[in-house]
């Protein structure tokens, strides 16, 4: 995919926000400004669900407004030294009023004050500010902004109070993105600069995928083109640092095998800010699957925990080469473990059914 083609892509949209919201490495292949870095923001959690208040729930039924009860942002960012969060979502175009993604960003809109405070468990008397930020094509946001007013208004007209609301813009040349602000929208988050703030350059030809933070996430929308290269993506980081672990080991000796670690290795630390319960289960019931398919006589299951037995330099050995010579693909190979999209399916369904 050319940067064209990225921007406008929801799992570069999100690994682009994260980017933005901390200081990056010298010597990275391409070079970024973290603007939203610069403006004072962290990363707080990624995709955390927040429930609006039972008496605001009950207020929302009663006068028909469609949102829902409870809502998870892309990316949530907290300004250092402040009590001020953005709830950023990024979407591949803008929506209108009446679509199913209103309905989500009606609840965005709503998560204010003590709401806010209570759905992300803050301190009692905190005095939280929530600003709803929607990331997306430059091309999409004045339609984007147009709908959140118009949101805005119908719901204020219904008595209720609202988050403030802003549209980062992305726009791609060779080589080249840049962040699309409006001087109001620049304000509302304390950036430095307006207008169009080149954030990205690099090489025309380099790929920035192999550096994302987050190089598959199940929740997301792709074509199943891009979904197949990011769920690789994630098993081969996975796998790398499998091996790796393995590698520092003296034999004879059990390896406790801790998806969640191999997790946070694989995400460069994001991992634990992640907080989608059934995201987390999928991704570690895929990397135990795999690890039991893969080693078959060398996993010991004990109280629901997975070591690796390596009882010789030879075994150590042995095990390396069998997971350098699998490939990501067999991992969803007939016979093998289950596919990210099986897991996610079959988790739905009760237990005994096929």
């Amino acid at each position: 995919m050319n940067l064209e083609e990225l921007v406008g892509d929801p799992l570069f949209q999100l690994n682009f926000i994260l980017w933005q919201a901390q200081p990056l490495p010298v010597g990275m292949p391409f070079s970024i400004r973290a603007l939203l870095n610069e403006a004072g923001y962290s990363v707080h959690s990624i995709a955390l669900n927040l429930s609006l208040r039972p008496h605001l729930r009950a207020d929302v039924e009663k006068k028909g407004v469609a949102a829902q009860h409870s809502a998870s942002p892309d990316v949530i960012l907290k300004k250092r030294l402040a009590e001020l969060y953005v709830l950023a979502e990024a979407k591949t175009s803008s929506f209108s009023t009446s679509s199913s993604s209103a309905s989500q960003a009606r609840t965005f809109l709503l998560l204010q004050g003590d709401n806010l405070v209570e759905a992300l468990g803050l301190a009692v008397g905190t005095q939280a500010t929530g600003i709803v930020t929607y990331l997306m094509k430059s091309d999409q946001c004045a339609q984007m902004r147009n709908t959140l007013e118009s949101l805005t208004k119908e719901l204020k007209d219904g008595g209720f109070t609202c988050n403030e609301h802003c549209c980062l813009g992305l726009k791609a040349e060779p080589g080249i993105v840049k962040v699309v602000v409006e001087t109001s929208d620049a304000k509302l988050l304390g950036l430095s600069e307006s207008g169009e703030v080149k954030v990205y350059e690099a090489d025309p030809e380099t790929d920035p995928r192999p550096l994302y933070f987050i190089p598959f996430d199940p929740d997301v929308e792709q074509s199943s083109e891009e979904a197949a290269y990011a769920r690789e993506a994630l098993e081969q980081r996975v796998q790398s640092e499998l091996i790796a672990a393995i590698g520092k080991v003296t034999p004879p000796t059990n390896i406790q095998l801790v998806a969640d670690e191999l997790l946070e290795k694989a995400t460069w630390g994001m991992y634990r800010l992640w907080k989608s319960g059934d995201t987390r289960r999928h991704l570690r019931t895929r990397i135990n699957e795999f690890v039991s398919k893969t080693l078959t006589d060398k996993v010991l299951v004990s109280d629901g925990r997975r070591c690796i037995q390596i009882a010789s330099a030879e075994e150590k050995d042995e095990i390396i080469g069998i997971l350098m010579r699998t490939k990501p693909e067999s991992w969803r190979g007939a016979g093998a473990q289950l596919s990210f999209d099986e897991l996610a399916e079959n988790a739905e369904k009760p237990k005994g059914h096929a």
